[in-house]
């Protein structure tokens, strides 16, 4: 666990702005992933096309398992658990995100107006987690920490400054 937080303070994180926590010790995850699977009917986990996929792909594997069908469940408690209004996804994953949106209208339409329905951010170039190389994967040893963390703090200062330049007044930029 570690580790994961020193690659991701290295990657950019903010610990100022994000919280950084331990999912599997938030019980009301498995509480809600509990409760959506008894709301969902079965025939909406079957249309997932990542699901379809994967018995293709591992067709001599049994996976006729609550697990394995119920994932986006899981996927879909952890983004309404946190109202999320908007989630960074690449194209594969838009039809996951699609049905947290229609799970998101049935338990707002069963329980009274609670979750919204979470719009996708693509994100380019996005591979499925299940697809990626290990070389694929930048690993971050903590002694680089302080150069990456200086390296972020100057990418995200030239975009800050290109963005304060374009959202300035027409007026206030030099020609």
């Amino acid at each position: 666990m570690r580790d994961v937080a020193v690659d991701w303070l290295a990657a950019g994180i903010d610990p100022q702005r994000a919280v950084v926590f331990v999912q599997s010790e938030v019980k009301a995850h498995a509480e809600l992933h509990l409760l959506l699977s008894m709301m969902v009917p079965l025939p909406w986990l079957e249309r997932v096309p990542t699901y379809k996929e994967r018995q293709e792909q591992l067709r001599d594997k049994d996976l006729n398992t609550y697990g394995f069908l119920g994932y986006p469940l899981l996927q879909a408690a952890d983004i309404l658990a946190y109202r999320a209004q908007a989630v960074p996804v690449g194209e594969d994953q838009v039809p996951h995100l699609e049905l947290c949106r229609e799970i998101a209208r049935r338990f707002n339409h069963l329980f009274g107006d609670v979750f919204p329905e979470p719009q996708a951010l693509l994100t380019p170039g996005s591979a499925p987690s299940w697809n990626r190389r290990p070389e694929d994967v930048e690993v971050v040893r903590e002694r680089d920490l302080p150069q990456r963390r200086r390296e972020n703090r100057r990418r995200q200062g030239r975009r800050h400054a290109h963005r304060s330049a374009e959202d300035a007044p027409a007026h206030s930029r030099e020609s």
